[in-house]
């Protein structure tokens, strides 16, 4: 009778024990994810805040304000990265030389109103570019593409000749179609803005195209293999 006891009670105590182990792995697998999924839902929750938090500015306010109080409200964000592809674009010109100087862009798509037309491929930019605050030119709104192309859009043609002069550079001016065809170029009108600093560095040129008014600066190394990507851009 007495070993019968002992036997119970060692199997008992055996029992006991293996319990506590099975609990034990068990807490340690499902605390695990339960532990990731708690961390998932904080992360979402902080992201969620973020976006409610972050400013949004309206059609009607890019429309209503000048350039200058644009760029001020999108500079004012400090935890906004507005440059969009500063960081990618070395990597993408060193890797992808070929697709880029091949590559087929689209027409540009209209955003709803009279907002901005946004050309394939590029974004809205709120930074600094050179050749317009060397100009001191104010465009409606400054787009920029994955290869460091600008793009500033105006409602009418400014008086350049003068301005550049001023700056002791020249405008050298294409109109016919024979020779925007001979020199791959596009549009009814492209004038190239010679700048002094800008020599054998930048290539800033004016776009007459479709009604619309446009002045692109891109490097100078990477324009003579654009032509059939910008030609297709507003084409």
């Amino acid at each position: 009778m007495d070993r019968e006891k002992k036997l119970v009670t060692l199997s008992m105590v055996v029992l006991f024990f293996s319990l506590i182990v099975v609990y034990s792995l068990f807490y340690q697998i499902k605390g695990e994810e339960i532990l990731w999924m708690l961390r998932g839902i904080s992360s979402s929750t902080s992201s969620d805040e973020l976006l409610v938090q972050e400013p949004i500015l309206s059609k009607n306010s890019v429309g209503d304000s000048t350039w200058g109080e644009r760029r001020q409200f999108f500079e004012n964000r400090p935890h906004v990265e507005w440059d969009l592809f500063s960081d990618i674009s070395t990597w993408i010109d060193a890797k992808q030389v070929d697709l880029e100087n091949n590559q087929t862009a689209s027409t540009e798509n209209s955003l709803n109103g009279d907002g901005p037309i946004i050309l394939s491929g590029t974004d809205l930019y709120f930074g600094a570019v050179d050749s317009i605050e060397l100009l001191g030119l104010e465009p409606d709104y400054i787009l920029k593409d994955y290869k460091g192309f600008y793009y500033s859009k105006f409602e009418k043609e400014p008086n350049l000749k003068s301005i550049v002069q001023r700056l002791g550079g020249n405008i050298y001016t294409i109109t016919s179609d024979a020779e925007l065809v001979k020199n791959e170029l596009f549009g009814d009108k492209i004038s190239f803005i010679n700048l002094p600093e800008y020599k054998n560095k930048t290539v800033v040129m004016w776009v007459t195209v479709n009604g619309q008014y446009r002045l692109i600066q891109m490097s100078y190394e990477k324009y003579h293999h654009a032509k059939t990507y910008l030609k297709n851009l507003f084409l």
